[in-house]
């Protein structure tokens, strides 16, 4: 039985080299930020008049210095002028460029002009423009929809090591989306991004397993997405805590994960409600101070 898996919503995981402050940043991008914050201010100098005489690794890491206002101003236009300048002999600029056009960011939106820069960044083999470009074919953006060209983009995407492509091929894969339908795939690609610690990925191979009712291998992948805080994997320990599947029921460590939920639903409170029948109210208020604790190590 196949179902729905948490896979690629161009709204909040489109971007892998984040120009808005809502998504987090990249690996690559971490890198340049680290780069400039670590710079000393003779350096800096040097940097800003190495993009002035036209250096294009120049311009394009001080267009990151003014895409997200490290030791500038943060000034989306003057970021996007840098971009455009090194463009043509850097794909990291240019895919940034991409992401630019897609968001109207310092520039009138063009979908097209994205498509533009994401196929030409990844022709240049840049992971990131990779996953975009399919993206784009995936949902239709600037380009007519196709999904077998996007599983494509997002394979290629994949066997860089971009973990989001991972999640969505494996997605593609086990649907039979723009691919022949392969459980082989979709379990493979699920775990090399499971293994690379991304949670939705850990989430939706827990899911296979709970599905094959393999419990024991779905409940610890659950657990893994789980202690990141993904939301729909606490609930599925929960539930796996509550059903007895694998272990016995265990009311303790249901709550347990119950307590780490800030924000409270209608079957959180319902299930919070239920464990507490089952615990003494020291056991409640231990769980409780812990959990709490546990939160504000968080913030």
């Amino acid at each position: 039985m196949i179902r729905t898996r948490a896979g690629c919503c161009v709204a909040t995981c489109m971007l892998l080299l984040a120009s808005v402050a809502a998504v987090a940043l990249t690996d690559n991008e971490k890198t340049a930020v680290e780069q400039l914050t670590a710079m000393s201010a003779s350096q800096f100098q040097r940097l800003q008049a190495q993009a002035a005489k036209g250096v294009p690794s120049a311009q394009a890491l001080l267009g990151i210095a003014y895409l997200k206002g490290v030791r500038v101003p943060q000034d989306s236009r003057s970021a996007l002028a840098l971009f455009m300048k090194a463009a043509k002999k850097q794909p990291v600029a240019m895919s940034n460029l991409g992401i630019m056009y897609f968001y109207g960011i310092g520039v009138e939106k063009n979908y097209a002009e994205a498509v533009k820069c994401f196929r030409a960044a990844s022709a240049e083999g840049i992971g990131s423009a990779q996953f975009n470009l399919a993206t784009m074919y995936h949902h239709g953006y600037g380009v007519k929809q196709d999904m077998a060209e996007a599983a494509k983009w997002y394979e290629i995407a994949a066997l860089q090591g971009e973990l989001q492509a991972q999640n969505v091929i494996a997605t593609f894969y086990e649907a039979g989306t723009g691919v022949v339908q392969d459980r082989a795939q979709a379990l493979k690609w699920y775990t090399k991004a499971a293994e690379g610690g991304y949670t939705m990925a850990q989430y939706n191979l827990a899911s296979i397993y709970r599905d094959e009712n393999d419990h024991k291998t779905a409940m610890e992948w659950f657990l893994r997405a789980a202690k990141q805080g993904h939301p729909a994997s606490i609930r599925s320990v929960v539930e796996m805590y509550l059903h007895g599947h694998c272990m016995k029921v265990d009311y303790h460590q249901a709550y347990a994960w119950l307590a780490l939920v800030r924000q409270q639903d209608e079957w959180t409170a319902k299930t919070r409600e239920a464990c507490r029948q089952h615990l003494p109210p020291e056991e409640l208020h231990q769980l409780d101070e812990t959990a709490s604790l546990e939160v504000g190590a968080r913030r």
